[in-house]
């Protein structure tokens, strides 16, 4: 049994207030990120609890005047969101960021989602480069719960966030999509 969900979040109207001024530290570089991964994996296998990741990409990014500045206030509002110890974050690609955090529920997930469009939202980044006239992200999510022996692996869960993240820009952008798996069903 699987379950695709996309949500499509309104480009005005935010009342979400992302708070600034902690510095977060789960930054890394992709190559630590693939091995904070890998680890959290295998200490989710031991623990049974879940593993969340989340692919956000900056829509219509191309077409953007300002790509560093704009990049670098969305990465610094989604790291503002993420404060535990297990979570982590890296630029993937330009546009792109790749984060993970543990122990979220489906539902959870979905509305870790949910707060990052209404953060990217609260920064208020107008340009007339997007069709809304607003930055907007698309965002692709898995959450996991791996066992021993699993068939299922580490690279196949970046592979499934990719496709929903993709998936999500497909749709037009400004969208979260994800699937459950069964499995996640315990």
């Amino acid at each position: 049994m699987t379950m695709t969900n996309t949500y499509r979040y309104p480009t005005s109207g935010s009342h979400y207030d992302a708070e600034h001024g902690s510095p977060h530290h789960g930054v890394v570089t992709q190559s630590v990120f693939i091995e904070l991964l890998a680890s959290q994996w295998q200490n989710a296998q031991r623990s049974q609890h879940s593993l969340s990741t989340f692919l956000i990409d900056i829509d219509h990014f191309n077409n953007l005047t300002d790509k560093s500045n704009i990049a670098h206030q969305v990465f610094e509002t989604v790291g503002a969101l993420f404060h535990r110890k297990t979570d982590a974050l890296t630029y993937f690609a330009r546009n792109k960021i790749l984060l993970m955090t543990t122990e979220l529920s489906f539902k959870e997930a979905g509305q870790m989602a949910e707060r990052i469009h209404h953060a990217v939202q609260a920064l208020a980044l107008t340009t007339p480069q997007t069709p809304s006239g607003q930055v907007t992200v698309s965002i692709g999510h898995t959450t996991y719960t791996p066992e021993e022996d699993d068939d299922f692996g580490v690279l196949d869960q970046l592979s499934e966030t990719l496709k929903h993240q993709q998936a999500a820009s497909d749709m037009g952008g400004n969208t979260s999509h994800t699937r459950l798996y069964s499995q996640l069903l315990k």
